[in-house]
């Protein structure tokens, strides 16, 4: 079941991206934390959930452009 989870979420992320409450992968969330504590599956879902969230802020805050572009250094 881990298998096809990991693999379920790593081709098919769109299906996890729901914002703002990203209610599938809450739910992964749920499931991995109750039954698969520290797995890799669950490592995995928490760094997609940290990744659309800050996605989903940028989009928020600064348009499509600041979900996208790399920060740029302001040394001179």
């Amino acid at each position: 079941m881990s298998s096809f989870l990991t693999i379920w979420l790593d081709y098919y992320e769109e299906d996890f991206h729901d914002p703002p409450e990203f209610p599938a992968l809450t739910k992964l969330l749920n499931f991995t934390g109750q039954y698969l504590p520290g797995s890799v599956l669950d490592c995995r879902a928490v760094c997609y959930l940290w990744r659309f969230r800050n996605l989903h802020q940028a989009e928020f805050v600064g348009g499509d452009a600041a979900a996208t572009d790399w920060p740029v250094s302001s040394i001179s």
